[in-house]
């Protein structure tokens, strides 16, 4: 469906309501997502500082960083 066709939609009140249980559901799903990607987070500074010990040239670093996608 459209983004314009969506939005006419909710403003003419044809929008779906969400029920509590459905609601806590999405709650309880974003808090265990957050979890994961804090713990993620964690394990990858982890990693890095590992990496940034063993490689001392700093324009290797900075390379290796990039291959690796780690300032996306």
């Amino acid at each position: 469906m459209e983004i314009e066709g969506r939005v006419e939609s909710l403003k003419a009140g044809k929008a779906k309501k969400v029920t509590k249980r459905e609601r806590d559901e999405v709650e309880r799903q974003w808090k265990s997502w957050g979890a994961s990607a804090r713990k993620r987070q964690k394990i990858r500074g982890t990693v890095w500082g590992v990496i940034e010990d063993v490689v001392q040239e700093k324009d290797k670093r900075a390379e290796l960083r990039e291959e690796l996608g780690l300032d996306d």
